[in-house]
């Protein structure tokens, strides 16, 4: 069995699941003279084969389409429909629908947008080819090729045709009608831009040491002391200016030898006058 398995994986025999499955369009097929592929392309198992027919690579060529997208076209084509108004469209179930602001389309657009809720518009102002000349075409060369280029407002005969649509990270690449292989060219619509906020740069500050922690008892004194506001204190009363005093020198009783002598005499004599005072006060009585 795992001999069986290892022989299909070398001849590409089984398909890996989700990579490079074919992608098949149900679309009328258009066989006439005006077909780039004759019959067009269903089916992308066929399209490096449909590409090698006369003129294919030339007409491809000229839109941007090389032999490297058709060889991937399995793993990168998702199912769409190009409108004779000139856009590209794409299932909204592919899971590639661009983010688009829609006041940016025409008014036109804008409806078209919402009257197809299961679409999504991935391009406008599409150009498409043929081989043949119609009005409103431009004559084109490329190698030995001549081909013609017109919108599709110009060719389309009806509304929509079903096509093959490129997306390349998220935005339309290219198209290729399906009932034609037709190659399409087309603007593709402009996605929303998302604003990113721009960072704030935090300047580096200088750290502060902690602040210490107080009681609740002195947290309470200090509050209260903060909203209590003290009287302003009365002015003190002029004191009364002092009467001037003549200084007095105290005089020390020097208790030297002289002085005794001294302080004796002049007893002795208050001492005489005195007596006779007295003896006077008692003759006069």
């Amino acid at each position: 069995m795992k001999r069986l398995i290892f022989i299909a994986l070398l001849f590409g025999v089984v398909a890996l699941p989700g990579r490079g499955l074919a992608l098949s369009i149900d679309s009328p097929q258009d066989c006439d003279a005006n077909a780039v592929i004759n019959c067009g392309l269903t089916n992308t198992a066929n399209a490096m084969s449909a590409y090698q027919g006369s003129g294919v690579a030339d007409i491809y060529s000229s839109f941007g389409i090389t032999s490297q997208d058709i060889n991937n076209l399995s793993g990168s084509a998702v199912d769409g429909v190009v409108t004779s108004n000139n856009n590209v469209w794409i299932h909204r179930s592919s899971g590639l629908c661009p983010d688009v602001d829609t006041s940016t389309l025409s008014s036109h657009d804008q409806q078209a947008v919402r009257d197809n809720p299961n679409l999504c518009l991935v391009a406008t102002n599409a150009m498409t080819a043929g081989r043949q000349f119609m009005p409103g075409s431009t004559k084109v060369s490329n190698g030995s090729t001549t081909f013609y280029s017109r919108p599709p407002s110009v060719s389309f005969q009806s509304n929509s045709l079903p096509a093959f649509v490129v997306m390349n990270d998220g935005k339309f690449s290219f198209a290729i009608i399906a009932s034609c292989g037709n190659p399409v060219k087309a603007t593709p619509v402009t996605p929303v831009t998302k604003k990113v906020k721009a960072a704030t740069t935090v300047r580096p500050t200088a750290t502060q040491p902690p602040a210490p922690v107080q009681s609740q008892t002195q947290t309470q004194s200090q509050s209260q002391t903060v909203n209590v506001t003290q009287p302003a204190a009365p002015a003190p009363a002029a004191a009364p200016a002092a009467t001037a005093t003549p200084a007095t020198t105290a005089v020390l009783p020097n208790t030297g030898p002289g002085d005794a002598l001294g302080l004796g005499g002049i007893s002795a004599v208050l001492g005489t006058v005195g007596h006779l005072a007295y003896t006077r006060r008692r003759a006069a009585n």
